[in-house]
């Protein structure tokens, strides 16, 4: 097989050239709760609880974390090199470690941890 570099070739995960869209990001559900009570004439209580219980689905891509770690969106990996590592860079001087230029896509962002907000108001 042919060696592609720099964005030459074809995606060298999927083997084809990928379409706008043809990628996806995760899926993911979350449970939340709020509830309020009316305390007195023109007082209310409210409690909100966020990110009760979640779920993560991953599509199967190389660059995707494990679904423990509730992340729910990628973005271009600025670090990411077409050459072959070893190559060009730290990594050409003896360096063992590479960075994070293994794969096109990093990590950006995350499940919000569970959150309670309480909250009392009043009518004036």
């Amino acid at each position: 097989g042919k060696t592609y570099y720099g964005g030459n070739g074809p995606d060298p995960y999927t083997g084809t050239f990928d379409s706008v869209g043809s990628l996806h990001g995760p899926s993911w559900w979350t449970l939340n709760l709020g509830a309020s009570h009316d305390i007195g004439h023109n007082l209310k209580a409210s409690v909100l609880a966020t990110n009760l219980l979640a779920g993560v689905h991953n599509h199967g891509y190389p660059w995707e974390m494990p679904t423990s770690q509730q992340n729910i969106s990628y973005a271009d990996n600025g670090n990411y090199s077409a050459l072959p590592l070893g190559l060009a860079g730290p990594a050409s001087q003896g360096t063992k470690y590479y960075g994070t230029n293994y794969y096109a896509y990093s990590p950006s962002g995350i499940l919000p941890y569970r959150d309670w907000v309480f909250s009392v108001s009043a009518k004036i």
